[in-house]
């Protein structure tokens, strides 16, 4: 199927004018890229009516109208579904460059680069959404940001080492033989003071940093 642009081209080269049609849409295929139009008129619906230049195509800017909205087809000779180049409500508008793709509607507006490997997404409620291998902000010499709950488990890791090494320092007690000389004195001691949860403690320290999102 010829692109459209081609045939404008076509159009002004012949002198000829295009047609121009006011109707409501009824129907719309988004993958297609394509409305099905009922003309103000009460005259034959328009099937299939072109929402991009180049019928073919996956790049470019598409606006797509709300269903029931009011559009404005140019009908091109040698063209017969027509092409939609004014609307009075727009539902949704997707514009792809390359791999990158951005898409807004009331709700939200979505931008996409790679495909799917990385996406933002800013909602109408303010919330901002980001789904990517790695994030990097104002250069990320700071390096990573903080996991919360490894920092949370590390510092009651710390807090009950703390606890231990209290406890056993108060209870600690040190018995020797007063009699004899000072080199023959001897006693028993406590246990040496260790703490058996330092090993855990470092690998919390260590998990802290989350490295895919720098600051």
């Amino acid at each position: 199927m010829n692109s459209i642009a081609t045939l404008i081209r076509q159009i002004a080269q012949s002198g000829q004018r295009p047609t121009i049609i006011v109707g409501q849409v009824t129907a719309r295929d988004d993958e297609a890229r394509t409305i099905d139009v009922q003309p103000s008129d009460g005259s034959a619906p328009l099937l299939g009516v072109a929402l991009q230049s180049s019928t073919e195509g996956t790049s470019g800017i598409v606006t797509y109208p709300a269903v029931g909205s009011t559009v404005v087809v140019a009908m091109l000779t040698g063209y017969d579904a027509g092409f939609c180049f004014m609307t009075d409500e727009v539902e949704s508008i997707e514009t792809t460059i390359g791999e990158m793709t951005l898409t807004a509607n009331a709700d939200a507006a979505e931008v996409k680069a790679g495909g799917t490997k990385a996406t933002l997404t800013i909602n109408a409620d303010g919330s901002i959404a980001i789904d990517a291998q790695s994030i990097t902000i104002n250069g990320g010499k700071l390096g990573g940001l903080v996991n919360v709950g490894d920092l949370r488990t590390a510092l009651r890791s710390i807090r009950s080492s703390m606890h231990w090494m209290v406890t056993t320092f108060n209870s600690h007690t040190h018995t020797v033989n007063t009699t004899g000389t000072a080199t023959e004195q001897s006693g028993a001691t406590s246990s040496p003071l260790t703490s058996t949860s330092m090993q855990e403690f470092q690998y919390w320290i260590d998990n802290c940093e989350d490295t895919k999102v720098k600051h």
